[in-house]
C-alpha cells in the first residue's frame, strides 16, 4: 500500500520520478535502484489513482524492462 507521503496521482509520480533522478554521472547500482523505486512507485499509484491505473501499470512495466535490461547487461559482462 502507498505511504501517506508518496505520490497519489500519476502526474505526481512522474514529477517524483524526475525529482529523484540521480544528478550527474550515476553508478550502475544507483541507476538500478532508481528504476526499482520507480517501478514500485508506479505500482502503488496504480492502486490509488484508479482513473490512470492502466497508464501507471504501463509505466511500472517499462521500468521492469529497464531493470531486466540492466541486469542482463551486467550478467553478460561477467562472462
Amino acid at each position: 500500500m502507498a505511504t501517506k507521503t508518496g505520490p497519489r496521482t500519476l502526474d505526481e509520480a512522474h514529477d517524483r520520478k524526475l525529482d529523484r533522478k540521480p544528478r550527474g554521472p550515476a553508478s550502475r547500482a544507483d541507476e538500478l535502484l532508481w528504476h526499482k523505486e520507480n517501478m514500485r512507485m508506479y505500482q502503488e499509484v496504480a492502486e490509488i489513482d484508479t482513473r490512470h491505473r492502466h497508464e501507471a501499470l504501463s509505466c511500472a512495466f517499462i521500468e521492469s524492462l529497464r531493470i531486466a535490461e540492466m541486469e542482463n547487461r551486467a550478467g553478460a559482462g561477467r562472462g
